[in-house]
Order: C-alpha cells, then structure tokens, then sequence
C-alpha cells in the first residue's frame, strides 16, 4: 500500500482560534505510530471539548487535534506532535496537509490493519437533533473503513450518506469540508468579531445558500472530525470498521473509542462474543 512519511520536520505557524500567534511543531519520528510530545497518541489521551477534541496529558493540551489525526487515514505514518494548548487553527484538515505534503514522500508498506473487536456504541441522554444521537463502531473484517452518518438540524432539515475508505479524493473532499457554522447565531456574534479583526470568518461554512450544499458540507465535516477520532485507533497501520453516527458529535464519538478493544482484522471472534 501506498503510504506516506515526513521527511523533515514542519512548523506550523499561523493565529489561534482567538486570533493569537501559535505554532505547532510536526516531525518525523521513524516509527510507524503518531506520539505528542513523547507521549503515543491513545484513546485516553481524548478530551471532547465543545467545539473539537483534544489531546490531554500532564496537566497539558493539545486542542483540535481531530483536524490533525484526520490526516492519518491517508497512510501517514510515523508522525510526533509537539506543542500545547490552541494549534494555528483552519477550520479544517487540508490546510495541514497542503503545508505537511511538500515535505513528505510516499512509501510502498505493508499496512496493518485493526478493527473493534466487539461492537462499541455511546448514546447521548435525551433528544439531540430531531432524535436519539448515538456513534457505534462495528467490526469490519476487510480493509477498508465504511463511515455512515445522518445529521439533522432544526430549520436547515436532514441528511444521510455513506462514505467508504481508502478513497483518496473522497478524503480530500472531506478535509476540505469546513466548521460547521452552528448554531445559527454564531454568525451574528463573528460578524461582530469581524470588527476587532478576528481572522477566521472565512473557516466555517455557514446556513447560508442551497440547503442540500449545506447539509452535504456539514456531513462531511462529521466524516472529518470522525475520522480524526478514530485516528487513535489506527496503532501502527490504519483502522477497519463500520461506524455509525446519527446526529452525533464529539462527546459520542471519543467515549466510543475510549471503549474499543482491538484486533487485528480476520481474527476470530470467541463464540461467546458472537
């Protein structure tokens, strides 16, 4: 399989969420794992924050961190984060990949893959959306990973689709999707930012224009922040599974991963385990 490997170290160097100068430093590290600031990138390392996921560890944080561990469903391997706190923020993961791709190569490896090896799900209480909010991962014995999600949002209406993976322009598709401009009244209250010279209106794609567009580019900044979850899964090659999110988010998709037992795919499953 066609992957890819950093070949020198990258310093990403742009202004935070609240506009402040930030850095995050991305260097190769020769392995086959991702690790930030020495530390291997787990599930318990997961923090779900309001409006991303971050890492956490020491007393530290490392937050949007689900627009970085999107990358690695691509084949990146071997990658250490070093920084804490807010990274330069894009609203999304292609603007990592355009900076990391110009100094990375790829490499015919053989890949691992790994899968859950029972079903894990994570339900939200109560009514979110227009109904029961849940992520649930499902074993998957191929390789490849198969991502179904269905969102509602009130006044905007509903949207369901199927992404599979490895698909490279898909992928790409799905980086390029921005935040998601929700609730509505965040526009007002950036609009007013935009006076003080916050620079990151442009990153978040608002309620604004064809509906169907909306929603399309709303999915598939779930299937983004999804991806960037379950990157922890990946261990040392990438992860195979069906996934399930309905009118999900963060909170649901790490407490699903946090609960994931691992094996690597084709394994048999005790007859216990059905």
């Amino acid at each position: 399989m066609t992957t890819w490997r950093l070949r020198e170290t990258v310093t990403l160097r742009g202004c935070d969420w609240f506009g402040r100068p930030a850095a995050l430093i991305i260097a190769p590290n020769g392995g086959n794992e991702w690790s930030w600031n020495g530390s291997r990138i787990s599930p318990e390392l997961l923090r779900p924050m309001w409006r991303g996921v971050a890492l956490a560890a020491h007393s530290h944080r490392l937050l949007e961190f689900e627009h970085l561990g999107a990358l690695r469903h691509l084949g990146l391997r071997g990658i250490s984060l070093y920084g804490k706190g807010w990274p330069p923020h894009y609203g999304r993961a292609f603007d990592v990949w355009e900076a990391l791709q110009p100094a990375c190569h790829t490499v015919q490896d053989p890949v691992p893959w790994v899968t859950v090896r029972e079903p894990v799900h994570w339900t939200y209480p109560g009514q979110r959306g227009n109904g029961i909010g849940y992520t649930e991962i499902r074993p998957w014995h191929e390789p490849n990973l198969i991502v179904h999600v269905q969102i509602s949002y009130a006044g905007l209406g509903t949207y369901s689709y199927t992404y599979r993976f490895p698909d490279d322009a898909l992928l790409y598709s799905t980086w390029s999707a921005w935040t998601q401009g929700w609730p509505t009244w965040l526009r007002h209250g950036t609009a007013l930012l935009d006076r003080f010279g916050w620079p990151h209106r442009h990153t978040i794609q608002w309620a604004v224009g064809q509906r169907e567009q909306v929603l399309e580019q709303f999915a598939l900044h779930r299937v983004q922040d999804l991806l960037g979850v379950l990157s922890v899964l990946c261990e040392t090659g990438l992860f195979a599974g069906i996934v399930t999110s309905r009118c999900s988010g963060h909170l649901a998709d790490v407490q699903a991963v946090k609960a994931a037992k691992l094996v690597p795919i084709n394994e048999e499953v005790p007859d216990d385990l059905g």
